[in-house]
C-alpha cells in the first residue's frame, strides 16, 4: 500500500475519532433530549434524568428545541449545545435544570443559541461550569436563573456573553457567582440592550484579569438600565463593579440607567468611558478600593469622556476617589432647581495618600476636565458642610486653573439623612416675601448661582424678607431650620 496514502488515511481517521458533532436535519422537526438521546450517533446518553453530551449537537435553522424538564444535562469538555432554530429553555420552578460538566475534570463550553424571532427564554436554568452565549438578531429572556463556576471556555467575555447589535435581553431575578470571567459581558463594536433587575453578584471574573462583573458596551438606540442588583466583590486588584463602554464612539442615543444597586468590595464601582448619557441614581457603593495605584483604579465612581451625565441619591463611602471626572463634557450632580438632577449625595472617608487608601487625604470629587460642573446639595465628608471644609475634598479649578470649576454650595443639610421631609409644603415667593408652611422660624442662606453665599435671613412666623436682595440676579435660597430643609431658585 501507498505509504503517503496510509498516511492520509490515518490523519482523517484521528480527525473524525477526535472531533464529532450532531447536527439535525432542518425540515421542522422539534427536538429534545429525550428524542436526541433516541438518535444514534447524536452524542446524546439518557440515565433516568440525566443526560450526557460527549459530542457537539446543533439543531439547524428551522428545527427547534424544547428542553426537558426537571433534567440534568451534563457536557463533556469542549461540547456545545448549538441552536440555530427556535429554543425554548422556560421550565417550572419545581422542575429546574442543570447545566454542569461531564465530570470533575470536564470542562465543557454551554449553551450556543441564535434566536431570529423574539420569545426565547431561558427560566428556572442552572448553569454550573458551562456559559451561555446568544448571537441571534432577537435576543433572550434570562429569569431566575443562576450561572456558577463558568470556565470562559464559550466566551472570555461572560457567563452570560452578548451579541448581536441590536438585540435586547432582559435579565431577572439571577444569581451569578463565582465565574472565572466577568458574570455579563459583550463586545465594544456590539450595541445590545440590557435590562438587569433584581440581580445578585458575588466574585465574578475570580481570575482576576481587567475585566468587572459586569461589562457592557452602550445599547445604540435601545437602553442599557441596571436595577435593583448587588454587586458584591472579594476585594480583587483588578475586577471591577460595573463598567459600561464607549470606547469606539458607536452611534445612537446610548441612554444608561444604574439605579438603586449596592456595589462593594470591588477595584472600583461604577466606570463609564466614551460617549453616552448616564445617570447614575439611588445607589449604594462601599469599599470600592482594592486597586493598588490610585491612579489607576479606586473610585465609587469614574466618568470619563461621557455626553452628560446626572449623579443623584448616592452614598459613597470608603473609596480612594469618590467621584472623578475625565474629560467629560457635560456631568451634574446636584443644582438646584433642576428636578432631574437633585443632587442628594452623601460622602464619606473618600481619601488616598497616593499608594493606598488614606482617608486623612480626602478626595471626594476630583473634577479632571474643564467642564463647569454642579455638585450642589449633597453631604460631603467633613464635619460641618461650610464652604471652607467642603472645598478640602473636592479637586477643581480652584486647585488647578486648568481644570473646571465645581459649584458645591449651597451644600445639603445632615439632617435631611435622618428624614427631614423636603417634600411638605414647599415654599414660595409672592411680593418680595418668601413663604415657607412648614417653618415658623429659622434661616435662609441666600447663594449666589455660583455658590458664593451673599446673605443670611431670618424666617419669622413662617416668612423672609427678600426686597433687599439685589434685583436682576438669580439666587438660590437655601432654608434651613429644625422642621423643614428646602432649598429652591428665585430670580429677584
Amino acid at each position: 500500500m501507498n505509504k503517503n496514502l496510509l498516511l492520509v488515511s490515518l490523519l482523517a481517521g484521528c480527525a473524525v475519532s477526535a472531533y464529532a458533532e450532531y447536527t439535525t436535519l432542518g425540515d421542522g422537526t422539534v427536538y429534545s433530549l429525550e428524542s436526541l438521546s433516541q438518535i444514534e450517533g447524536s452524542g446524546v446518553a439518557k440515565a433516568g434524568s440525566v443526560y450526557t453530551l460527549t459530542d457537539d449537537v446543533t439543531v439547524a435553522e428551522g428545527d427547534a428545541f424544547n428542553v426537558d424538564a426537571g433534567a440534568t444535562i451534563k457536557m463533556a469538555t469542549g461540547v456545545t449545545l448549538r441552536i440555530e432554530g427556535t429554543a425554548n429553555f422556560d421550565v417550572p420552578a419545581d422542575k429546574r435544570v442543570l447545566i454542569t460538566r461531564a465530570d470533575e475534570t470536564a470542562e465543557p463550553k454551554g449553551i450556543y443559541v441564535q434566536p431570529v424571532v423574539e420569545g426565547t427564554a431561558f427560566k428556572n436554568i442552572d448553569f454550573e461550569y458551562a456559559a451561555l452565549r446568544s448571537f441571534g438578531e432577537a435576543g433572550l429572556a434570562v429569569d431566575n436563573c443562576t450561572f456558577r463556576y463558568a470556565n470562559g471556555k464559550m466566551s472570555g467575555t461572560g457567563a452570560l456573553a452578548l451579541g448581536v447589535s441590536g438585540a435586547c435581553f432582559t435579565v431577572t431575578n439571577c444569581t451569578f457567582e463565582y465565574n472565572t470571567v466577568p458574570a455579563i459581558g459583550g463586545g465594544a463594536n456590539i450595541t445590545c440592550g440590557l435590562i438587569v433587575d433584581n440581580c445578585t453578584f458575588v466574585d465574578n471574573n475570580t481570575s482576576n484579569t481587567n475585566k468587572p462583573q459586569i461589562n457592557v458596551t452602550v445599547g445604540g438606540d435601545n437602553e442599557i438600565k441596571i436595577l435593583n442588583s448587588t454587586i458584591t466583590g472579594a476585594e480583587r486588584t483588578k475586577v471591577g463593579g460595573i463598567s459600561v463602554g464607549n470606547m469606539l464612539s458607536l452611534s445612537g442615543e446610548n441612554n444608561v440607567l444604574i439605579e438603586n444597586c449596592n456595589i462593594t468590595k470591588n477595584r472600583y464601582g461604577i466606570t463609564a468611558i466614551g460617549p453616552m448619557s448616564l445617570v447614575i441614581r439611588d445607589n449604594t457603593l462601599v469599599d470600592n478600593r482594592y486597586d493598588t495605584n490610585p491612579m489607576n483604579g479606586g473610585s465609587a465612581l469614574s466618568l470619563s469622556t461621557l455626553t452628560n451625565s446626572i449623579v443623584s441619591g448616592n452614598y459613597i463611602e470608603s473609596h480612594l476617589w469618590g467621584i472623578t471626572l475625565i474629560n467629560v463634557a457635560s456631568a451634574n450632580l446636584g443644582e438646584v432647581g433642576n428636578a432631574d438632577s437633585p443632587g442628594n449625595n452623601v460622602f464619606k472617608d473618600n481619601g488616598n495618600d497616593g499608594s493606598g487608601y488614606d482617608a486623612a487625604h480626602p478626595y471626594d470629587l476630583y473634577n479632571n476636565s474643564t467642564a463647569t460642573v454642579y455638585a450642589q446639595n449633597n453631604i460631603w465628608s467633613v464635619d460641618e458642610q461650610t464652604e471652607e471644609l467642603i472645598e478640602t475634598v473636592i479637586f477643581h479649578q480652584n486647585d488647578n486653573s486648568k481644570l473646571g470649576q465645581v459649584i458645591f454650595m449651597p451644600a445639603g443639610d445632615p439632617a435631611s439623612i435622618e428624614g427631614v421631609a423636603d417634600d411638605a409644603v414647599k415654599p414660595y415667593v409672592a411680593n418680595g416675601t418668601l413663604f415657607v408652611p412648614a417653618a415658623m422660624s429659622g434661616s435662609v442662606e441666600v447663594y449666589t448661582i455660583d455658590g458664593k453665599m451673599v446673605d443670611r435671613l431670618v424666617i419669622t412666623d413662617g416668612t423672609a424678607d427678600l426686597l433687599d436682595l439685589a434685583p436682576g440676579n438669580v439666587y438660590v435660597l437655601r432654608v434651613v431650620s429644625s422642621d423643614y430643609n428646602a432649598a429652591l431658585k428665585y430670580r429677584n
